[in-house]
Order: C-alpha cells, then structure tokens, then sequence
C-alpha cells in the first residue's frame, strides 16, 4: 500500500491567491520569504494530521481564512479522500485503525523542518521516540486505573502487608468481624446431633441442585454430541474415499507422463541440429567433387609434364652416347614409372598436400562434426543417411512428446477439478501435500467419530430428552456418582439423628440480627450468608489489591524489556546503515539516560545536543525514515522536508538528496520546501526529470 499527497489546493491563504497543483512522488517547491511555502506548510499539515495543542499553537500565526484542500490516495477503498483544516478525520485516524503499531501522531515522523533539534522540536529523547515506537500512551491509561493501595502497601509470596488504610483497612476489619463469626458459628454448631442434622440437610440440598444441573448438562451433553456425530459424518462423506484414490491414481499418472514428456524434450533438444548438418553434407559434398576434380586434372597435367621431360631426356642421351641407348631408356623408364608410382600412392593417401584450403576446411569440419576422417565422397551420403534416420526417429519422438503434453494438460484439469469438488483451490507444487493433508483428516474424522458414537451410547439419552439450552455446568459421570453416594450417605445420617440442641442464638444476632422465632434452619442460612457476604467483601479488596500489585509489576516489567527492544530497534542495520550514509561517519546509537548517543567507526561517543546543527538533521533525517520504513514495513507513506538540508554542508547536501531520490524509488514520496538556491539546483541536478519544480517566484 503506497500512501500519497495527488493534489494540493490552497486560495486565498496568507501570499497565495490560487495555488493548485498534482503533486508528484518527488517534488520541490522553491520560493523565497513571503512567498507562501510556510503557508503551504501549515495548510497542509492542519489539513493531514492530527496535531496536538502545542502545535496547533505554533501554527496560529497563519491564518486560515481561505480554502486548502488535501487529496491523498492509496488507501484500501481505492477512493482518494480529501483533507482539509476544517475536517475532524485526519490520516492518522485511517491509518491507526488499519494499523495500531503506528505512532499516535504521524506529523512528528512524517514532517521535518530544518535546524529542529528533535522528532517533535523538543529535543530527541528516549520518551519522544518511545512515542513513535512505543505503546505508552496504553500503558498511561493502564496505570491510571490501578488501585491507590498499591502505594503504601506490599505484595509478598501472595500476602498483602502495609497501612491500616482505604482497601487495605477494610480488608483488616472485615477479616477481623470473619474470624468472629466463624468462632461464634462453631460454638454454635457444637451441639453433635442437631449440628450435623442441619449441616448434612444444607448439604444435601446443594448437592441435589448440583445433581439436577449435571442432569441438565448430561441432556445437554448428550445434545452437543449428537451434533458433533451429524456434523462428523457430513465431513466425512464430503471427503469422499473415492475422490481421495481418485487423486491419488491421477497425481500418480500426471508425474509419471510429466517425466516421460521432460525426457522426449530432452531427446528432441539432442536432434536439433539434424537439418543444420544435412544441408553442410550436401554443400560441402558439392565443394568436395570440385576440389577433387581440379585435383585429379593438376596430377594429370603434371605426370604428362613428366613423360615429355623423360622423353626429351632419352633423346638427347641416346644422341650423344649412342653406345648407352639400350641403358638410359632402361633407366629412364623405371625412374618415371616409380615417380608416377610414388606420386599415386602418396595421393590416394593424402599424403600429397594438392588440396585448397577449402577442402582441407572440409575435412575438419568433417572429423569434428561425426569423429571420423572424410576419406570419399561417399561419406558424404552415409552420414546424410544417418542424420535422415535420426531426423525421422526425431518426428515420432515429437509426436509422442506432443501426445503426452496433452495428457498432462487434461490430466492437470481432471486434478483441478477433483480439488475443487472437495472447495479446495491448490497449486500443482502443493498436490500431493494437500491430498496427504486430505487423508490424515479424513482418517482423524473416522477415529473422532467412532469415540464419540461410543460415549454417546454409553449416554444412554433418548433424543426426545435432548436439551438445546447450555447447563451451569459441565457433565462428568464420575461427579454424578459421586453425588448419588453422598446423597445416600446424608440421608442415612440424617435418620439417625434427632435430638434437640441448644444454641447460641443471642450472641449471634449481633451479627446476623435478632434470632428470636428462627428457625434452626434459618439461621444457619443467615450464618452462611452472612460469612459468605464477609469472603465476599475480604475477597473483593483482597482480589483488587493482589490484581493492582500484579498489573503494577507486569507494566513495569514491560516497560522495562521495551527500553532494551527500543534501543535494539534503533540500532537495527536498516537504521545505522542509513545514518552512515547520511553523516559518513556515526554507525551505532545507545541512550545516556534520556539524551541520545552516537558512535562513530572509532568507538568515539557525541551526545546529539553536542553535534553541529547540519549533523543533527542528517540524523534525524536518517531516524525518522529509519523509523517510518520500520514501522510501516512493505507499506510506504510520505514526508514534507521543510528546507530539512539547510544547515547540511554542501558535500552532505548530494548524499542527502541522493537517498531522499532513493526513498522515492523505494515507493515513498516526497516533498521538499525551500527557499536555498543551492539545494534547488543540486535535487535538479541530481533527480533530473524524476524531480517536478514547483517556484513560487512565477
């Protein structure tokens, strides 16, 4: 979700008559004093966000006369809304209903103005940024409503000690008037017979309503069972054992064709070529014959050369030695004939270098493409008939691959729609997981039924005794058994004794009032009453105290762990990582006390109060959008810059403005006013056409 300011409209407000303009992911407004940009600044912020009286106050000095108009997209309606002064609903209400890890005041993390001193103007402190990452504002409202006792009074292995006071003091007495009346009520039941007479009668009387209530649970029970076996069933049958085989075979099939389709695919991508070599064979064929030709005729040419030389050869000899005629033909011949012999071997051999370049080409071509030497033309037409075997050995794989593409695709829509009898819409990775998942629970449903059907027999309810209504209680047979035999018991007892008593009816009436014409009875319900209303009451401020100590210690201990959550958080990579870009030099955080520490690559500390005012804003820079990318996670806001590089040194100007270009291409937008020349032409320079200038001297 990416949240973003579309438009801003502004009339007739302080220097600005009609100001209207879409703003971009990245935008500059420039003017110089008097121009507007605090205008701006204050519309929008009134428009936006929900500030709080202090900061309502700082803006007081503009006045709101005219009209501003916000317009923000990106919420989950997908409908822009539109802000303004006037308006009570404000982002930060939108956004905290969607996401109440965020902050309770968006301006103090989404605005910065240059030369601020903290995320608020106050002063960067553990507090101010627990309120951005923290829940206090809860743990405010949870403290307040913790007892007062808890003040001047202590809570120790589960015992309240302390003074004599409020919750605590009535606890005290009313313990104190307790123990009384239990001293008193003991006395008063001492008399053997006629006590246990009224106390097994009071007994039995309980217990009997404890056993119509587990009755009642037991219908109950009986009820909640049969809906249970019904609902089982149903599950059952809509996880068909069929369909379940069903997938099981089908998924089977799909995988064994899918393989059998990957490994012709694999074949058809070894016969690629074919065509490729066919058509080298018949143009290298064709280049062959030439060569050979022309070849065979410069032999020729040359042997005949040859035999005319030997010829001339004899002529002259036999003219000049006459007497050594019969010897030189002799000679001659042999010696032609063993040239003409040594030449037609070493030729057929190739051993002759006669061959072009271009046939020479051939060969090793030739040798590399099949591994063997070119010795004849025929060679030529033996691996033209190979690859022509393979070329029809390819279309048939190519069919079959074709076939088996096609079973997949009727395979994978017949396992589509078997998932989606049982409403269950899966990937193809997930198959075989979902229907292993489908089995086990069916196989659960089976067990779980067969269990219930059991318990529901051994019942022994007819369904016309059912009871729809839930009971005060839960059903045990073991308690109901136990219930009859105390019943029996009491009864037995109670027949056993009946003499008369004497009481202590008068001293007791200080506590549960006047006696006189009481029943045994009823006063033994005044008695119970009575010291029932005292736990009551010892309970109550007992209970109240206990839960104050506790809640106290929990919110302390909470506190307490945040304080080092809040301190790794800020440390986080994503956040130090950034402060080092931003200042080159500061690359951890830690709290003294309430002042906020840096660290540089030495291991040197600087308070942030003690840094130049150009450092402090590129920390805070760098700590609210370390912050805002923290608590927003994948979702991205925007940020008004009021001239937040002012006080930067020009060098930290072009890293502030390159990661604020980042920011925008990471989905954030952002708004910069300013007044400085420079920093407009560095954002031009370094944002170009990513950057829309809007100037207020027009």
């Amino acid at each position: 979700m990416a949240i973003k300011i579309d438009k801003i409209k502004i009339v007739n407000s302080g220097p600005l008559i009609d100001f209207d303009y879409e703003i971009p992911s990245l935008t500059l407004i420039y003017g110089k004093n008097e121009r507007g940009k605090t205008t701006i600044v204050e519309n929008l912020i009134k428009s936006v966000f929900d500030i709080d009286k202090e900061t309502s106050r700082d803006l007081r000095a503009r006045s709101f006369s005219g009209g501003a108009k916000v317009i923000i997209s990106g919420f989950d309606n997908k409908n822009n809304l539109e802000f303004s002064p006037d308006y009570k609903q404000k982002i930060d209400d939108i956004l905290i209903q969607k996401d109440n890890t965020l902050p309770k005041s968006l301006f103090r993390l989404l605005y910065i103005k240059g030369a601020e001193s903290g995320i608020d103007g106050a002063g960067v402190t553990k507090s101010r940024i627990k309120e951005l990452l923290s829940r206090q504002d809860v743990y405010r409202r949870v403290k307040s409503q913790i007892p007062n006792e808890t003040g001047y009074t202590s809570l120790e292995n589960g015992i309240i000690t302390g003074n004599k006071q409020g919750a605590n003091k009535t606890h005290l007495d009313t313990s104190h008037e307790l123990g009384n009346l239990k001293s008193l009520s003991e006395k008063y039941y001492q008399s053997p017979i006629r006590l246990e007479i009224q106390r097994f009668e009071y007994q039995k009387s309980n217990i009997e309503k404890e056993k119509q209530e587990l009755i009642k649970a037991k219908r109950y029970y009986a009820f909640k069972l049969k809906q249970e076996i019904d609902k089982l069933r149903n599950e059952i049958v809509y996880i068909s054992q069929d369909d379940l085989y069903m997938l099981s075979q089908k998924i089977s099939e799909y995988e064994k064709v899918k393989q059998e389709c990957f490994n012709l695919q694999k074949e058809i991508e070894g016969y690629k070529d074919l065509d490729y070599l066919i058509d080298w064979l018949e143009i290298s064929k064709k280049i062959y014959n030439e060569n050979r030709n022309k070849q065979k005729r410069g032999l020729a040419t040359f042997l005949l050369l040859l035999s005319l030389v030997a010829l001339l050869a004899v002529g002259v000899s036999i003219f000049v030695f006459p007497f050594l005629a019969q010897v030189i033909v002799t000679a001659t011949g042999f010696v032609s004939l063993s040239i003409f012999t040594i030449l037609w071997f070493l030729n057929r051999k190739g051993k002759i270098d006669l061959e072009s370049n271009e046939l020479m080409k051939i060969r090793e071509d030739f040798y590399k493409k099949f591994n063997r030497e070119l010795n004849s033309e025929a060679d030529f037409d033996t691996e033209k008939e190979s690859l022509k075997r393979q070329i029809e050995k390819n279309n048939y794989i190519k069919k079959d691959y074709e076939d088996k593409a096609f079973q997949i695709k009727g395979l994978k829509i017949e396992i589509d729609n078997l998932f989606n009898n049982l409403g269950i819409d899966v990937t193809e990775d997930l198959w075989k997981e979902t229907l292993r998942n489908l089995k086990i629970k069916r196989g659960s449903l089976e067990k779980n039924l067969s269990e219930i059907q059991q318990e529901f027999s051994s019942l022994n309810i007819k369904e016309n005794d059912f009871r729809r209504d839930p009971a005060n209680t839960e059903f045990s047979q073991n308690e109901l058994d136990e219930i009859d035999n105390k019943i029996r018991v009491m009864e037995e007892a109670i027949q056993s004794k009946n003499n008369d008593w004497v009481s202590l009816k008068d001293k007791l009436s200080d506590y549960i009032g006047s006696t006189l014409n009481l029943s045994d009875e009823e006063i033994s319900e005044r008695i119970e009453a009575k010291i029932l209303e005292y736990k009551n009451e010892i309970s109550k401020n007992l209970s109240l105290m206990i839960a104050g100590h506790c809640v106290k210690d929990v919110l302390e201990e909470f506190i307490k762990e945040e304080d080092s959550e809040i301190e790794e958080i800020i440390n986080d990579k994503s956040i130090t990582d950034l402060i080092y870009k931003f200042t080159k030099r500061y690359n951890k955080i830690r709290f003294d006390g309430e002042e906020l520490v840096l660290n540089d690559g030495d291991g040197r500390s600087f308070k942030l109060s003690e840094l130049s005012t150009g450092a402090r804003e590129q920390v805070l820079l760098a700590l609210r959008v370390g912050i805002a990318r923290k608590l927003t996670g994948e979702n991205s806001l925007f940020f008004i810059l009021d001239d937040a590089f002012q006080y930067s040194d020009w060098e930290r100007r072009d890293y502030l403005i390159e990661e604020t270009k980042a920011l925008v291409e990471e989905g954030w937008q952002v708004l910069y006013l300013t007044m400085d020349d420079d920093i407009k032409s560095r954002f031009q320079k370094i944002c170009g056409k990513k950057l829309k200038t809007i100037n207020l001297q027009e």
